[in-house]
């Protein structure tokens, strides 16, 4: 049995490929064959080894990049639970502040209403009054009329008494 060992590496998607070919011819038996053993075993372990390194080396790259991908899982976890956390917040912090728009409202339309009453009572009172001051007007002019004729009266009364003092002297 003859073995020929061919090793060529070619990196195809990160791994290394090791190549063995045994070829096996005839049944010649001879001390080669022993040697040939031990030195085919000598190559398949150094292979195996090989293989098993790159192996190894492969997986500890791709716990790297699994533990580096849970990392980041959590990452984007926390990232999400704050968001949440924050949007509740703002959820809260929006029916707080619609609430207060409604009270602001409702007072708003009753001070709107007591406004338009008070303008109401305003024009009221102010139509009593002008009607007050005409009256007011009037009976000062009647007062006046009358102050007037009771002046007339007076002069007509002493003009009268003069001249019944005249007259009786």
């Amino acid at each position: 049995m003859q073995v020929t060992l061919l090793s060529g590496a070619s990196h195809t998607a990160g791994t290394l490929q090791v190549e063995v070919c045994l070829c096996l011819r005839g049944s010649s038996v001879s001390s080669d064959r022993w040697a040939g053993q031990r030195s085919e075993r000598y190559y398949i372990t150094v292979l195996h080894n090989a293989q098993v390194r790159e192996l190894e080396t492969e997986l500890e790259a791709a716990q790297r990049h699994g533990s580096d991908a849970v990392k980041g899982v959590r990452k984007y976890e926390r990232k999400i639970k704050e968001l949440t956390y924050q949007s509740d917040e703002d959820k809260k912090n929006v029916i707080r502040l619609q609430d207060l728009v409604d009270k602001f409202q409702l007072k708003i339309k009753a001070y709107k209403r007591q406004a338009e009453e008070a303008e109401e009572q305003a024009n009221t009172h102010l139509a009593k009054l002008r009607k007050v001051q005409n009256e007011l007007e009037e009976a000062e002019e009647r007062a006046d009329i009358a102050e007037s004729q009771i002046n007339k009266m007076k002069v007509k009364g002493q003009d009268m008494g003069k001249q019944a003092k005249d007259s009786g002297e």
